[in-house]
């Protein structure tokens, strides 16, 4: 059950950022060049959760 929940909170905070950066590039609002570095780690950190996640899910069925 644990990996299931973080599994969807990594795709949920990948979803949500993506999303946020994406809206901001066509309405063409700037955000700081530091928060748009925060989002990118904060995915590189969300990105090997989700694959390891994923791959334990896996191998439990």
């Amino acid at each position: 059950m644990k990996n299931n929940r973080l599994w969807a909170i990594s795709l949920l905070v990948i979803c949500i950022l993506n999303v946020i950066l994406a809206g901001t590039s066509i309405f063409g609002w700037m955000i700081p060049d530091a928060l748009r570095r925060a989002f990118g780690i904060l995915e590189l950190v969300a990105i090997p959760v989700l694959i390891i996640t994923s791959i334990k899910t896996k191998k439990k069925e």
